[in-house]
C-alpha cells in the first residue's frame, strides 16, 4: 500500500505524525516493510521472516571505509 494513503489524513495534522510513529514500530518489529515502487514512490508491504533473514545477510557500508 503507498504510504501517504496509509498515513496521511487531510482532515487531521496530527493523525499521520501519530501514524508514522506506531508504523515505525511495525517496521522495527519485523511486522512490515518499506520499499519502493518502480517509479519512486514508498510503499508498506507485508515482511516475512525470511525476508529479515536476507536482508540482514546485505552488507552495509560502513561510513568512512574504502572498498578495495
Amino acid at each position: 500500500i503507498n504510504l501517504f494513503r496509509l498515513v496521511v489524513n487531510p482532515h487531521n495534522f496530527a493523525q499521520p505524525v501519530e501514524n508514522i510513529y506506531y508504523l515505525t514500530f511495525l517496521i522495527c518489529d519485523g511486522i512490515c516493510g518499506m520499499d519502493y515502487t518502480e517509479n519512486g514512490e514508498p510503499i508498506i508491504c507485508e515482511w516475512s521472516p525470511l525476508i529479515s533473514v536476507l536482508h540482514s545477510m546485505v552488507p552495509v557500508p560502513v561510513e568512512g571505509s574504502h572498498a578495495s
